[in-house]
């Protein structure tokens, strides 16, 4: 699934998919692509074996994303959803390593 500047979302679908394969302790996998606003890519993979989530983040690519950037990769146990003002933010939730960005992604409450 891509998220491009400005929140907008293509194949939200996959990522609803992805969760209900979670929910339903069966394996997948899911790539979500976000861009930046001057358009370079950030990735979060995640796969499932049903039981736990291996996530990696990877900025690698962010040409502003500062020192730090790179490919980070944890073990998580869920992805919780969290309504804020003007939609919805998931986030991948009891992962190993604390210091991987657990956002995964932003719904805006237009795309619900």
């Amino acid at each position: 699934m891509v998220v491009g500047p400005g929140e907008k979302i293509s194949n939200l679908s996959t990522f609803t998919r992805f969760l209900n394969d979670l929910d339903h302790h069966k394996s997948g996998t899911l790539q979500i692509t976000r861009y930046t606003s001057e358009g370079d890519p950030i990735f979060a993979d995640l796969s499932t074996d049903g039981s736990v989530i291996r996530y990696t983040f990877d900025d690698s690519q962010d040409k502003f994303g500062g020192q730090n950037k790179g490919r980070q990769t944890t073990t998580c146990v869920g992805v919780s959803a969290r309504h804020v003002a003007h939609g919805t933010t998931y986030v991948v939730t009891g992962c190993q390593d604390k210091n991987v960005p657990s956002e995964l992604l932003f719904v805006p409450s237009s795309n619900h």
